[in-house]
C-alpha cells in the first residue's frame, strides 16, 4: 500500500484507486476515462481541449455524440465512444424511467422526465401518454426548436394519442435560458391543445416547462388548465 503522501502526488488513476472517486476533479475523472494520449497529444492537452469545446460547462458533454468529441485533436472514435458510453450510462442510472409508472402530480412528472432535458441547449417538446389509471403508456419526442403554433401540429399529437389508446396526456418542453416562466406562445399553444383535447375527449393534464433543475407547472399555477 502506498503511503498517503505518494498517493496525493500520484496520477489521477492511482488516486481513484487508493482515495476513491470523490478525490478527483471533473477534469481528472475525464483523464482516467481517456487513459493515454494519442500521437503528439498528451492526455492533459486532450482534456483541456474538451473543456474548451464545452466552454467549461461539463453538462454539455451529455448532449454530445462521438462525432462531436472527435473534433478534439488526439481523440479518436474509440476513446470518444468510451466517454459517450460512460456519460450515457451515468445518466440512465441517475434518471431511471419506465413505462407503467403512475404520475399523479407535477413533481412526479418532473422527476420522471427530467433526464430527457438534461444538458440540452435547444428547446425540445415532449409528450407523456397516460392511461385511465394515470400510468405511462409512452413518452414521445415531438420536435426540437422554438415553440410556435406552426411547429406544434395538433393533428400529429392526437394521432399519436389515439394510436396509443391514451385517455390523458401531459406536454413538456424546456427553456435553455433557465427562465421557467411561460411565454405568451407557451400559453397560446396550451390553450390550443386544451381546446382540441375536449373535442377528442383525451384530457390534457398539465404542461411543464423545465429549466436546469426546476420546473413550472401550468396546473399548479392555475394557468389555462
Amino acid at each position: 500500500m502506498q503511503n498517503l503522501k505518494s498517493v496525493y502526488s500520484s496520477l489521477p488513476k492511482e488516486r481513484l484507486i487508493y482515495l476513491g472517486k470523490s478525490s478527483l476533479s471533473c477534469s481528472e475523472l475525464l483523464t482516467v476515462m481517456i487513459g493515454n494520449g494519442s500521437g503528439d497529444y498528451h492526455v492533459d492537452q486532450i482534456v483541456k481541449e474538451i473543456i474548451n469545446l464545452t466552454h467549461n460547462k461539463w453538462h454539455q458533454l451529455y448532449q454530445m455524440e462521438v462525432k462531436d468529441l472527435c473534433q478534439v485533436s488526439g481523440l479518436g472514435p474509440s476513446k470518444a465512444a468510451k466517454i459517450i458510453a460512460a456519460l450515457e450510462l451515468s445518466k440512465r442510472i441517475q434518471f431511471p424511467q419506465s413505462k407503467g409508472t403512475r404520475l399523479v402530480n407535477s413533481s412526479m412528472v418532473f422527476h420522471f422526465i427530467k433526464s430527457k432535458f438534461f444538458g440540452l441547449s435547444t428547446e425540445t417538446f415532449w409528450m407523456i401518454c397516460l392511461n385511465q389509471q394515470s400510468k405511462v403508456i409512452d413518452v414521445i419526442h415531438l420536435f426540437s426548436g422554438g415553440l410556435t403554433s406552426t411547429i406544434v401540429d395538433v393533428r400529429v399529437i392526437f394521432q399519436k394519442l389515439i394510436s396509443n389508446e391514451s385517455t390523458s396526456f401531459i406536454i413538456l418542453h424546456n427553456h435553455p435560458s433557465g427562465n421557467i416562466q411561460p411565454s405568451q406562445s407557451d400559453i397560446f399553444i396550451t390553450k390550443k391543445l386544451l381546446q382540441a383535447s375536449k373535442i377528442f375527449d383525451i384530457k390534457l393534464l398539465d404542461h411543464l416547462i423545465i429549466a436546469d433543475n426546476s420546473y413550472f407547472s401550468f396546473k399548479d399555477h392555475n394557468i389555462v388548465l
